[in-house]
């Protein structure tokens, strides 16, 4: 899609697959198998929901999650900050996060530059970011 903002609700998919030059894409209580998304200009917003598998690939714009659950998570973003709230047990992830440019914080400590912990779980959460924050909160 060129333009325009998307707003997604209480849909089912196997897959998920796009490409966003500009605009808001928003999925709220959801339940996607794979997703697979690359937006240029524009926030990407999860709330409620659940996913298998997430990669997503931000140039310009906000990356929000918000009680979701996933399995694995792969987030690379040029500009703009990344937030995910509302996991249900954060130690269960294997997390490795590095951000050239900005702070991040993983379950309240926070790091400059980069994080990682191995899980208790198979689950896992990649992100890397140019330049913005990285919150990651149970």
């Amino acid at each position: 899609m060129n333009a325009g903002d998307f707003d997604i609700t209480g849909m089912s998919f196997d897959k998920v697959t796009g490409v966003l030059d500009a605009g808001d894409l928003q999925f709220n209580n959801c339940f996607i198998g794979q997703m697979d998304v690359e937006t240029d200009a524009g926030n990407i917003e999860c709330t409620g929901g659940q996913y298998t598998d997430i990669r997503l690939n931000s140039d310009a714009g906000n990356v929000e999650f918000d009680d979701v659950s996933f399995e694995n998570l792969d987030i690379e973003a040029s500009f703009g900050n990344i937030e995910i709230d509302g996991l249900d047990d954060i130690r269960s992830y294997t997390i490795d996060v590095s951000c050239d440019a900005g702070s991040v914080e993983v379950g309240g400590s926070e790091s400059f530059g980069s994080y990682h912990s191995e899980g208790t779980g198979s689950g896992t959460i990649t992100i890397d970011c140019n330049a913005g924050s990285i919150e990651i909160n149970n």
